[in-house]
């Protein structure tokens, strides 16, 4: 006669089954922490991308060809230029359309913006005033981090130019913004100048 349990056997073979099923659903777990960890990642990536597109094109469309007076105080007064102030500099303009709401403070709603490549960061610059000295309050923003190169052209009566020198003076037609990022990973951005937001 047989007493009531489970033989050694059994449990072993028990003891097997259950281990293969919590190994399954570890490596399940983990594969699906690791999925969802690389879908944040792409999406901050591309809330990125989308803030960096946001403010390039407003600031594109809210360009003029306002000439701003160069940080030093010297020299010739610089409108819409490639280059723009120092090491690191892609482009500088004036641009309209900081909001003064009843004209609640005395200004103008022009502002100074430059973009520049630092220690691998796109980053955007905007002076209070269009025409900022040395001590003229800035602020500046990254808008994107992993950048390698960042290759600005523009189009002048449907001919592209690699820089646009001050001394064209005006505005270009369009600007294309090319950045590269690690990864091998390339970005073709093109934006109407002047057309307003």
């Amino acid at each position: 006669m047989r007493d009531a349990g489970f033989s050694l056997v059994e449990v072993l073979v028990a003891l097997a089954i259950s281990a293969v099923i919590a190994i399954g659903a570890t490596i399940l777990l983990q594969q699906t922490m690791s999925a969802s960890a690389r879908v944040d990642a792409a999406a901050a990536d591309n809330q990125g991308l989308l803030t960096a597109h946001g403010l390039l094109f407003d600031d594109f469309a809210s360009a003029t060809d306002y000439a701003s007076r160069p940080a030093s105080g010297y020299g010739p007064w610089v409108g819409f230029a490639s280059g723009g102030s120092g090491a690191g500099s892609l482009l500088g303009f004036t641009r309209s359309g900081w909001l003064n709401p009843n004209q609640l403070e005395e200004r103008s709603d022009l502002v100074r913006v430059e973009y520049r490549l630092e220690k691998g960061n796109l980053i955007r610059r905007v002076w209070v005033r269009p025409d900022p000295l040395r001590n003229t309050p800035s602020a500046d923003r990254i808008l994107l981090g992993d950048v390698e190169t960042v290759g600005i052209r523009f189009l002048n009566k449907g001919i592209w130019l690699d820089n646009w020198p001050a001394s064209l003076g005006g505005m270009p037609d369009a600007v294309e913004v090319n950045i590269g990022t690690g990864g091998d990973r390339h970005l073709s951005l093109t934006y109407l100048v002047g057309g307003g937001a």
